[in-house]
């Protein structure tokens, strides 16, 4: 049986981020959706976790799939997240338009 205080333990105690210094960044319908924006986040450099990807089927009623970040990172973290895409141009109105292939 793994040691429980080892890291590599599913069991393990400590994890990259502290509860008392973590914040959401954002909510997402579904674990896949939550587990791609991590992974944005964790290729910039900042250290983020996916909570309640257990409850992902239950869907918006208890707040959706969790992205947490440390509290300090979540200016950054947003701003990421919720930057325009590079694939959509806006439109003359400054609304996103449709998506540019080929260009």
């Amino acid at each position: 049986m793994a040691d429980p205080s080892s890291p590599a333990s599913p069991m393990a105690v400590t994890t990259a981020l502290s509860f008392e210094d973590e914040a959401v960044a954002a909510s997402f319908d579904s674990l896949i959706e939550a587990e791609l924006a991590r992974g944005r986040l964790e290729a910039e450099g900042i250290a983020a976790r996916v909570a309640d990807g257990n409850i992902a089927g239950i869907g918006l009623a208890l707040g959706g799939v969790r992205l947490m970040v440390a509290g300090s990172d979540l200016g950054a973290a947003r701003a990421l997240l919720f930057a325009p895409s590079a694939l959509v141009e806006p439109d003359a109105e400054g609304d996103p338009g449709s998506p540019t292939r080929g260009r």
